[in-house]
């Protein structure tokens, strides 16, 4: 007979107090969503492991496939427009090119290296330098860049200047 302070266990049909949490015949937990419950603890261990294993096969396959090469890619990756502003300080001489970098291919690019070649009144070479942006341009995307570049020369002499992008990292590549 069943009364207030009984109950019945799913498990083995035995008569067990209300407040037990586990039957003392058959072992087995009463409430499925207690803390304690083995379902529950195995349910999070393989979930755990399955988010390990997920992340794994994310990290090797990126690993093993990075995915398409910046060179043949290089033509697609275009300067649209830049502008340099020349600035002396009381140390040091340098530039500030500021610009648009336009992305004509499908592909992600992060990590650019920017070469900032400089020219005299007579169109010849003067100085060229490089800077890597820590910066990520979408499929037929656009974004603005800015660097600053240490000069060697007098600033009179920085006439005209041309920016191209060097190389660049596939974004979905490992670090």
């Amino acid at each position: 007979m069943m009364n207030e302070e009984t109950k019945t266990c799913p498990a083995c049909a035995e008569q067990i107090k209300r407040a037990a949490k586990i039957c003392p015949r058959c072992r087995q937990w009463q409430r499925i969503w207690s803390i304690r419950s083995p379902v529950i603890w195995c349910s999070a261990l393989v979930a755990g492991i399955v988010a390990i294993g997920v992340c794994l096969f994310i990290f090797f396959e990126r690993i093993i496939n990075p995915g398409p090469d910046f060179s043949s890619f290089r033509g697609q990756i275009v300067v649209t427009g830049s502008k340099v502003r020349l600035q002396q300080t009381e140390r040091d001489r340098s530039a500030v090119v500021v610009g648009f970098v336009t992305n004509q291919s499908a592909f992600a690019w992060k990590d650019m290296e920017f070469e900032c070649r400089f020219f005299d009144t007579k169109g010849e070479l003067i100085d060229a330098r490089t800077h890597i942006a820590r910066m990520t341009i979408l499929g037929h995307d656009e974004t603005a860049f800015r660097t600053e570049i240490k000069l060697i020369r007098p600033l009179d002499e920085y006439v005209s200047h041309q920016v191209v992008v060097r190389s660049a990292r596939n974004a979905k590549a490992f670090p």
